[in-house]
């Protein structure tokens, strides 16, 4: 009995000095942004309330106005998915005057605000981040993440490089203007996706909006902020609060 209880306790603590490499591992995994100081909101924003374009574009304006008002917010921008959580949201790509000999170019897919990687505070690689003079009624500007410059453009400026799709069911494309380090959109534990960003535009869709602020108080201003963006008209949907140190 005492014998195997000592292999048990052997055993299990191999397998505790395994895990706490792994969990050590993870805690120190690149996220390619600042989350100090980071708080988000995520705001349900339905088709059945949110009917038009022109309305989810004022609400995501509002959203933007609101939220810059609050004390000790710094920055604010807004984002399709909040980054560490999926590689969802898929794109299909194709490079601009490449064959793509029935290749499927699968990638992450992220719609944001031009505040967005400034607030996350995200490193610009080379080229330019978005303006607000980058809408629906100029040609269409793409950014990149490393991951896709690597995957699709080895040894190549991607600058001025297009890529196509068939965003929101119609083929569109993009100039990619700027290419931006690798933010982790996915879990930690598994590698880093190539990722194509773009503007926000009206048919980015009208389920979610997720807003993220760089303040000094997160936890509280995160509960602010999102009754500032409750009390918008017509209402918005579920809200969700989370500060992310």
């Amino acid at each position: 009995m005492v014998i195997v209880e000592l292999v048990v306790a052997v055993v299990l603590l191999a397998g505790a000095g395994l895990l706490g490499q792994s969990l050590y591992r993870l805690l120190h995994v690149p996220l390619g942004f600042d989350p100090n100081r980071l708080a988000t909101v995520q705001v349900m924003a339905p088709d059945t309330v949110y009917k038009s374009d022109e309305q989810t574009a004022g609400l995501r304006q509002e959203i933007v106005r609101r939220v810059s008002s609050l004390p000790g917010v710094e920055s604010v921008g807004l984002t399709s998915m909040l980054p560490v959580q999926c590689n969802c949201q898929i794109d299909r790509i194709q490079i601009q005057g490449r064959s793509s000999h029935g290749e499927h170019n699968d990638v992450d897919e992220r719609h944001i605000s031009p505040g967005y990687l400034p607030t996350l505070k995200a490193r610009l690689v080379r080229g330019r981040l978005f303006t607000d003079a980058d809408d629906a009624s100029r040609p269409g500007v793409a950014m990149i993440n490393q991951a896709l410059a690597r995957k699709f453009f080895p040894g190549e400026d991607p600058i001025g490089q297009r890529i196509t799709d068939d965003e929101g069911g119609r083929p569109s494309v993009w100039e990619i203007v700027g290419v931006v380090d690798d933010v982790r959109e996915g879990p930690l534990d598994v590698d880093i996706w190539p990722c194509g960003v773009f503007p926000h535009q009206p048919y980015a869709g009208r389920l979610f909006q997720r807003c993220g602020a760089h303040m000094p108080r997160p936890s509280s201003a995160a509960a602010v902020a999102g009754e500032h963006i409750a009390s918008v008209r017509p209402k918005p949907g579920r809200i969700r609060r989370r500060d992310h140190g």
